[in-house]
């Protein structure tokens, strides 16, 4: 504990909704697991819920300590200048698509309409391709809606998301191959590159690889031991 720190310091940490992972300031599978970090730190967190965009341009102007999920590279984001704890989940994007057609890598995307969602991360090499024609949405439900209604040809989207917001669109016949990720990324809390900043990113660290010791984080996740074993820890 720092001297400027007493048991009653809350730290504030900034957030985006996210299907099934942050549907607001205190439900989720991330907000659970910050929970849990937060018991095993001994740590106080307030969590705020703003668009995607406003995250970031706050934790650029320092007007809170952290933010999470931060996507790796985070030099596609404004969090480039920060510290990051360990890595507690993979980002794995797929493309799905109406059940008739099939595309599994950014090639087959050329000459297609492609959803996306406003505020996410892409990769530079999808975005860069002057052959797809890019389509964006408020959220990943619209999205969802837009493929089974023909106005896109393919959604691009995380899978514990995609399948959220697949359920909660009502949509049918649409598919998506789960043995080929479009591409996976590294999934962590980010701080600010202060001293304080730094200790937490430690204490996280340190809480996560508790929790994929015990088996906590898999149970969190809903995944397998495998899945928990795979991810990396920076």
């Amino acid at each position: 504990t720092s001297p400027a720190e007493t048991k009653e310091t809350s730290y504030h940490l900034g957030t985006f909704f996210i299907p099934k992972m942050v549907e607001d300031e205190h439900k989720g599978i991330f907000i659970d697991l910050l929970k849990e970090i937060e018991k095993r730190t001994e740590k106080k967190f307030t969590v705020h819920l703003w668009p995607a965009k406003r995250t970031f341009k706050y934790f650029d102007e320092k007007k809170i300590i952290g933010l999470f999920p931060a996507v790796e590279p985070l030099s596609q984001t404004e969090v480039s200048n920060s510290v990051t704890s360990d890595v507690f989940y993979m980002k794995r994007e797929f493309v799905f698509t109406r059940e008739n057609d099939v595309s599994n890598n950014i090639k087959d995307l050329e000459g297609k309409r492609v959803g996306l969602t406003f505020g996410y991360t892409y990769s530079s090499e999808l975005l860069s391709n002057p052959n797809i024609r890019f389509d964006y949405s408020k959220d990943d439900i619209t999205n969802m809606k837009k493929l089974g209604m023909s106005r896109t040809d393919a959604f691009i989207v995380e899978e514990f998301s995609g399948l959220a917001a697949l359920k909660l669109s009502g949509v049918r016949n649409i598919r998506y191959n789960p043995a080929v990720p479009l591409y996976e990324r590294k999934v962590c809390f980010a701080f600010q590159p202060a001293e304080t900043g730094t200790l937490l990113a430690k204490a996280f660290s340190d809480a996560i690889k508790e929790m994929k010791q015990d088996g906590t984080l898999k149970n969190l996740l809903g995944v397998s031991e495998e899945w928990v074993k795979m991810l990396p820890e920076k």
